[in-house]
């Protein structure tokens, strides 16, 4: 199953679109508390609470290990991490899909 990586997801209505598209696992990560929170809300009235959660963080302070990573997906926030450290978390194939 994929691992998706959602970079600055907001209140998550990108990550409830992927989450129908895949059963593979889904972190969404986004600074604004209340948007985690809501989007949490979301996941647990759909049940879709594992293995899809929504993480409070800065996804230019990332602590996760290199090529852990299927698929990062970002809309209009890849700019906070930059590409070549999107492409050092994602394992080989690189797929990265970032809007601006």
């Amino acid at each position: 199953m994929p691992e998706i990586l959602d970079l600055g997801c907001g209140a998550g209505s990108q990550t409830l679109q992927l989450a129908k598209l895949t059963q593979g696992s889904i972190i969404s990560v986004d600074n604004n508390s209340p948007s985690i929170e809501k989007l949490n809300q979301k996941l647990a009235q759909l049940s879709l609470t594992d293995p899809i959660w929504g993480q409070i963080g800065d996804m230019a302070e990332l602590t996760v290990t290199q090529s852990s990573f299927d698929m990062i997906w970002s809309e209009g926030a890849l700019y906070n991490v930059g590409v070549q450290r999107a492409l050092s978390i994602c394992k080989g194939p690189y797929y990265v899909k970032a809007a601006t």
